[in-house]
């Protein structure tokens, strides 16, 4: 871990104290832990972000209605009637139990 130095306000200092005593941690681990919370918000919000812009490609759309109309799978297996996902030693064991 590396060492950073951090400028706090008086409120901010007093509400990272405040909660990192009522989660039984020390500061540093509070603020590590605020940072990956607000990095998986930040990361949440680029997604739709980018889910947005996709919605609104046309080649996008057209792929999309493609899997929607079922004819990418195409000669792919049918996972449950075929096991295609199925190890081959777990499938020879489930037939001997039958």
């Amino acid at each position: 871990m590396k060492a950073i130095s951090l400028k706090l306000s008086e409120r901010e200092l007093q509400l990272s104290n405040e909660s990192a005593e009522y989660l039984g941690i020390n500061r540093s681990q509070f603020i590590r832990l605020a940072i990956e919370r607000e990095y998986r918000r930040v990361k949440r919000a680029r997604m739709a972000v980018a889910m947005a812009e996709m919605s609104r490609d046309p080649k996008f759309i057209a792929e999309f209605n493609h899997w929607e109309e079922g004819t990418i799978s195409d000669g792919i297996a049918d996972e449950e009637t075929e096991g295609w996902f199925t190890l081959p030693e777990v499938k020879s064991a489930a037939k001997e139990a039958v």
